[in-house]
């Protein structure tokens, strides 16, 4: 599990992300050793990188919707 969790760390130091699949996999293995403990602190992990990407994804919203923001609206016209 020690070079698992090694495989991650050398991930994340070359700027690639671990997906869903391999924090899976990493509580399977400690699931079959009966940790517990290791179970719960890498689901934190996942919830905490879910929230990054959550935020990301709105930031990237966000600055599209300023950038929109920026155009000529259009304008009513109303007859009278």
């Amino acid at each position: 599990m020690e070079s698992a969790e090694g495989i991650l760390a050398v991930m994340k130091q070359a700027g690639l992300e671990p997906n869903d699949d391999s924090y899976v996999t990493l509580m399977c293995g400690y699931a079959r050793k009966g940790d517990m403990e290791n179970i719960r602190r890498i689901i934190k992990v996942c919830l905490f990188t879910s929230i990054i990407r959550l935020l990301n994804r709105k930031k990237s919203y966000l600055s599209k919707i300023s950038v929109l923001s920026g155009l000529p609206r259009k304008r009513n016209i109303s007859h009278r």
